[in-house]
Order: C-alpha cells, then sequence, then structure tokens
C-alpha cells in the first residue's frame, strides 16, 4: 500500500513530522492479537511478520523518510474479546465472534476499553484478573474467563519509549489523553502520559510530542 499510494520522499521534504499510527495493526478476526505489537513473533507468518510496530517504522525508513521525522503514535485504549473457551486464553486463542464481548461504558462500545477502564479491571479487580507480558512482542494482556483485555499499561508502554529513545525516532503521539486513567492507580492520575514525558528528557532536543 506504501509503494501503491504514497511517494515517501517527496512527502518527507514537505512535512515536519509524520504520525506513525502503531495501533490498530491487528483486528477481531478470529484469534487474539495484541494491536500495537511492538516486534515480531517466531510464530507469525507471511504478511503477519511485517505487521508490527517495529517493521512499520522501518517500512516508511526503506521508502525514503527521514528518521528524524518518525513520531510514533501509541493508544490509550484496548481491545476486548471474548474468548471460545476459558481453557485457551493465550494470545492467538479462538473467539467467540457470537457474542459480543463487555460494554466498555467511557467509548460507547463493547470492544473498546480506554485505559482507565482497562487499568480499573486489572489492577482493583485482583485476582480475577491474570495480567500476563508477552515476552517477544513486548506487549501484555489480561484475561478473566471468557474475557480477554489487550492495552498499554504502564510497562509496556515503557517499552516503546525505550525503543524510539535507543532507536532515535522522533518522539511519541498519544491517541488519546482523556483516556488516560484518572481514578486509579491508587490515586495516580494521567499514569500513562507521565510515563512517556519521564523518558522524554533523555531523547534528542528536537523531540516532538504530540
Amino acid at each position: 500500500m506504501l509503494d501503491a499510494g504514497y511517494d515517501i520522499p517527496a512527502i518527507d521534504r514537505y512535512l515536519d513530522w509524520m504520525n506513525v499510527i502503531g495501533y490498530d495493526i491487528r483486528g477481531v478476526w478470529n484469534t487474539t492479537d495484541i494491536p500495537s505489537v511492538l516486534h515480531g513473533r517466531a510464530i507469525y507468518r507471511s504478511i503477519l511478520t511485517e505487521l508490527n510496530v517495529e517493521q512499520g517504522l522501518q517500512a516508511l525508513l526503506d521508502r525514503g523518510a527521514s528518521k528524524r521525522k518518525l513520531v510514533l503514535g501509541v493508544a490509550f485504549y484496548g481491545r476486548v474479546y471474548m474468548l471460545a473457551s476459558a481453557d485457551k486464553t493465550g494470545l492467538h486463542a479462538p473467539i467467540d465472534i457470537h457474542n459480543k464481548p463487555q460494554w466498555c461504558a467511557f467509548l460507547f462500545r463493547h470492544d473498546m476499553p480506554a485505559y482507565l477502564e482497562a487499568c480499573r479491571n486489572v489492577e482493583l479487580l485482583k485476582p480475577m484478573w491474570i495480567r500476563q507480558i508477552d515476552k517477544e512482542g513486548l506487549c501484555l494482556y489480561a484475561t478473566n474467563g471468557e474475557d480477554m483485555e489487550v492495552y498499554e499499561d504502564l510497562e509496556s508502554i515503557a517499552h516503546k519509549v525505550e525503543f524510539v529513545r535507543k532507536e532515535g525516532y522522533a518522539g511519541i503521539m498519544v491517541m488519546s489523553c482523556d483516556k488516560d486513567a484518572f481514578i486509579c492507580l491508587r490515586g495516580k492520575n494521567n499514569a500513562l502520559l507521565e510515563k512517556i514525558n519521564n523518558g522524554i528528557p533523555r531523547l534528542r532536543n528536537n523531540l516532538v510530542v504530540l
């Protein structure tokens, strides 16, 4: 799609920065997955090997984008799956596509919890929710019976901040600040944004924060 629709070197000349959507790169099709996976996994085959944050940014670089202009986008919301069985709860577990997952009141839909909702569930309703980190993709998910939530939290955000810092990209933008935790984490407000901002001074002086 990049090759067919965009002249990246020409676009790059006229832009101060480019926001790169590093989320919603997976969908609710038939198995569970992380929509903002940072790195690829050994289990992936075919096009899935390229559908991750690291490879997406590299694809832009390979086509002539300037690294100092690429701003990684992270989501302050997640996705919810209704699992086909409570016995199969890991990544790539079968999904029950005939029933709607839990209602997410903040965004007024069934499948998209704001971080403040995911935080409330996983952090405040222990031990019902079991949180797990994916060591390959450096992202997380949590399960509660036949419910599964995938979302960014302080640990996964820290991995993305470190990736941007280490690789020398321009910075980070978020979608969006209103979905951050404001009544959670023992009273700590705006936890995700604070985690990003705390990593900003270690980045280059021309960092863009949106």
